[in-house]
């Protein structure tokens, strides 16, 4: 494996903080999440992870990696993937995910969940490079709201 540069304290800061909230609102340990195999929830818990960390960081595929149990760039790229097929087949990994997010974020729990999900679609519009994209998707889902 290639050696990684030195990461900025405040991304590893980051990504514990992350690690906690994953942990907690999935109920599984740290470890189980950043240790390899192949088991359904501790895998869907690291794709969350990598998913959050790719969205809201400034980190390369390989540092998440890194960090995620020394795992490589190729393996990001496929938690990334198979956290999108999940993502769209699985209310429950979907509610899961969002329940993150909101707290990573630090979105207030007082908010309706239609609040919350506009917030979270504003916030993936202004970190996205693709924002016709999000912009058809918010507007599908505006539509919809109605």
């Amino acid at each position: 494996m290639k050696k990684i540069r030195q990461l900025p304290q405040i991304q590893i800061e980051r990504f514990n903080e992350l690690l906690k909230i994953v942990s907690e609102k999935s109920n599984i340990t740290k470890e189980n999440i950043l240790k390899k195999g192949r088991k359904r929830e501790n895998a869907d818990s690291r794709f969350i992870l990598m998913k959050i960390m790719k969205k809201n960081t400034n980190l390369s595929l390989a540092s998440i990696g890194y960090l995620i149990g020394k795992r490589n760039h190729a393996t990001v790229i496929s938690g990334i993937k198979e956290f999108e097929k999940l993502h769209s087949t699985s209310r429950e990994f979907r509610e899961l995910y969002c329940e993150i997010n909101e707290a990573f974020l630090n979105i207030p729990e007082k908010l309706s969940y239609e609040q919350k999900k506009i917030i979270s679609k504003f916030l993936d519009f202004i970190k996205s490079e693709n924002k016709e994209e999000i912009i058809k998707d918010f507007e599908i889902y505006l539509n919809n709201y109605k």
